[in-house]
């Protein structure tokens, strides 16, 4: 409403923006990915992602990870990504996303500084540039991987699908403690850390609190499109246009986003 200024919004937490968004629009087509193996897409609707994030939420919770705690999320665009970005938020933990870029070191000088308990990684390559650093980690507790791979490191990491099944199978008291994580969200609260990419020495953590991110959305919103939008995410989504964008406001709008293969930019 443009007759209402835009200091009377009033301030929400991303969980709440979650909710509303999914809705009774659950069955809405909204995660797209590309499978280059079968040189087909595959859709994820709303509910789906509902489902995976609830999970992954209260296996956050069965691991110990503890609320206003952080997680970090060093991998490629891709659904994952976002389910574990959610799953963390809903569960009460801030998330931070590293460039894929960094070395170990930057990686070590970023984990330290959160304090990270949980990070996920996409592959081999970053699942070997944390085990390198782990032993100077002492808050890191697990490593998830979005992939499957062998290792030769003894160390060990959950399978992001062990993850989600370690949700589905969660106990009742579990559940409470989800709920009870999820309805004491503050807005004022911090629920992202972006981190500057360390070009002119060590990175700095930008704070952005639950109501920081949702007065923008509203912001957004109030230009009333008139058509659904439609995204390839490409952009980090460690960064913050590429988080903001690709995260948050395709999903407000309830548009559709497109994961294509990491390599299809080169």
């Amino acid at each position: 409403n443009t007759e209402i200024p835009f200091s009377c919004i009033k301030p929400k937490t991303l969980t709440e923006l979650f909710h509303n968004t999914i809705g009774n629009e659950s069955s809405h087509q909204f995660m797209f990915e590309f499978d280059k193996e079968k040189s087909n897409w595959s859709s994820i609707s709303l509910l789906e992602m509902e489902e995976t994030v609830k999970f992954i939420s209260l296996s956050l919770i069965e691991l110990n990870i503890e609320k206003r705690s952080c997680a970090a999320i060093l991998a490629y665009n891709c659904p994952k990504w976002i389910y574990a970005f959610w799953g963390c938020v809903m569960a009460d933990i801030v998330v931070t996303g590293l460039y894929n870029t960094n070395t170990a070191e930057t990686c070590e000088e970023i984990l330290k500084d959160c304090g990270c308990q949980i990070i996920f990684v996409d592959s081999y390559e970053q699942y070997k540039k944390i085990a390198s650093i782990k032993k100077n980690l002492p808050a890191l507790k697990h490593i998830v991987a979005f992939g499957d791979f062998t290792t030769d490191i003894n160390l060990n990491y959950i399978k992001f699908k062990e993850l989600v099944d370690r949700g589905k199978a969660s106990s009742s008291q579990t559940k409470l403690l989800l709920s009870e994580r999820c309805n004491n969200i503050k807005s004022g609260k911090c629920a992202v850390i972006v981190y500057t990419s360390g070009t002119t020495g060590v990175s700095k953590g930008v704070m952005l609190s639950h109501d920081n991110i949702t007065f923008l959305i509203e912001i957004v919103k109030s230009f009333n499109f008139e058509y659904m939008l439609k995204i390839v995410s490409y952009l980090p989504l460690s960064h913050i246009a590429g988080m903001f964008l690709d995260v948050f406001i395709i999903f407000a709008l309830r548009g559709q986003i497109y994961f294509t293969d990491k390599d299809a930019l080169k």
